[in-house]
């Protein structure tokens, strides 16, 4: 991409899959419109009200270096929502845009994250990034080579300049690492009604906008992931007790721990806190 920084194309929601892929792989994003209804959008807001209120300000990690004193960062959305799990975690179209996008070179995708992002009044815009950084891979791919994550984050109000929307730049899923580095003056807003969304790859550079309003900014953001990220064989179903007579490292190895990747970000977590820590995971001393 050159000069004028291009706008974000918006996709109504009988979009094929496969169309959808096709732009996301020229352009790196796009909005969808309707993406939730109204009434799921709204049973969902009610269920998760209380605990985005009781949520702290600031990163629960210290790996989430993105997470600025003035955003609200709420995770473990499988247990706190009934309607995520049933009407959004399951969306159809994302998911048949991810099987465009993966399926060809990964197989299966799963799910690598969600959350609840609420930028309160003041929120200072995010450095610009690209998701995938959080995997050692990403130093590998080229421009052309498959996709390591499609992101979604749903407006569930109004996203506007002013209030923070998040600020991308379309075109930038193809730059190499010779490229310069991104600045400001490239972003566009992505400009969005409660309900709609923006789908972006992992290779494109984006931040939350600054919050320059008295109101707060709250989306809905989730990340899916080829299965290609797991390990082939799952230890899940080995009891507890065997477990518990293991020691840590051999706990890790088997999945029953966080681990964490080149950048001592965590993987595997429970929520926001590791996964041993919300077990309250015995061990045998090595």
């Amino acid at each position: 991409m050159t000069g004028q920084a291009e706008a974000i194309r918006r996709v109504h929601p009988t979009v094929s899959p496969k169309q959808a892929a096709q732009m996301l792989q020229e352009d790196g994003v796009i909005i969808l419109k309707s993406f939730l209804a109204p009434d799921v959008m709204q049973r969902f807001q009610a269920e998760v009200d209380e605990d985005v209120e009781k949520t702290s300000t600031g990163a629960r990690m210290k790996a989430y270096k993105l997470v600025n004193d003035k955003t609200k960062h709420m995770a473990d959305l499988i247990v706190r929502s009934e309607v995520f799990r049933s009407d959004i975690l399951t969306h159809p179209l994302y998911h048949a845009i991810a099987d465009e996008l993966f399926r060809a070179d990964y197989g299966d995708h799963w799910l690598n994250a969600s959350a609840v992002l609420q930028l309160m009044p003041g929120a200072p815009a995010q450095q610009l990034h690209r998701d995938e950084e959080i995997f050692a891979a990403s130093k590998f791919r080229s421009p052309t080579d498959p996709q390591l994550s499609l992101s979604c984050l749903v407006a569930l109000t109004e996203f506007t300049e002013e209030n923070g929307a998040t600020r991308l730049i379309p075109g930038s899923h193809l730059w190499d690492s010779a490229h310069p580095a991104p600045s400001p003056d490239q972003t566009v807003p992505a400009i969005m009604q409660p309900g709609e969304a923006i789908l972006f790859l992992g290779s494109l550079f984006h931040g939350g906008g600054e919050n320059r309003t008295e109101n707060v900014r709250r989306g809905l953001g989730m990340s899916l992931i080829p299965c290609q990220f797991t390990p082939y064989s799952s230890h899940m179903h080995v009891p507890r007790t065997i477990i518990e007579t293991m020691t840590p490292l051999a706990q890790k190895l088997v999945g029953w721990r966080t681990v964490e990747s080149h950048r001592q970000y965590p993987f595997w977590q429970g929520g926001d806190r590791r996964l041993e820590d919300v077990l309250g995971l015995a061990s045998r001393e090595a």
